[in-house]
């Protein structure tokens, strides 16, 4: 599915190739028939900020907020389990799931890396979306502390938790 693709080039790490692709992640956003318009107005707020600023500066921004700060994160077990043995048994798990349903990422991330949850989802929709499903609580908590820090990466966590499992309507 191309939304998850989409959130999951926006959550990777900067780069020139990202900056140029702007104008296509643009379009994606604008042809998500799923995205309401509040969606598509934050994931365009990123997207710009993402193209306009400078590659350094966007690079330094993106490390501040999710390498080095300890509140936000794109590693899913890590909130759960902090660094333990079950966070180690669930990464194991992660992996073979990975495995059994033929995903081999192109690169060599640890299995909860959310960049690389959302490049899975987008290549094996159901068995993806089950997988982010695990999680579904945690990106309030991450869109609330993004949000809080008035970063345009709390989009990527509205629309997730919005859309991975959307509420039951009444």
């Amino acid at each position: 599915m191309q939304r998850y693709k989409l959130l999951s080039a926006l959550l990777d790490y900067p780069t020139a190739e990202l900056q140029a692709a702007a104008p296509e992640l643009w379009e994606i956003v604008e042809e998500d028939p799923g995205l309401t318009e509040a969606d598509r107005a934050a994931l365009r707020t990123l997207i710009q900020e993402l193209a306009e600023t400078d590659l350094l500066t966007a690079q330094e921004a993106y490390s501040g907020l999710f390498d080095l700060g300890e509140k936000v994160h794109l590693h899913m077990t890590h909130f759960r389990y902090g660094d333990t043995q079950e966070r180690g048994q669930q990464l194991v798990a992660m992996d073979q799931f990975y495995r059994a349903h033929g995903f081999v990422g192109e690169r060599v991330e640890v299995p909860d890396y959310l960049p690389l949850m959302l490049e899975f989802a987008g290549e094996r929709s159901e068995a993806g979306e089950s997988l982010l499903a695990e999680f579904v609580d945690i990106y309030g908590e991450l869109e609330a502390k993004l949000a809080e820090a008035e970063s345009p990466y709390a989009a990527v966590f509205t629309v997730l938790k919005n859309h991975v499992c959307p509420p039951v309507a009444a």
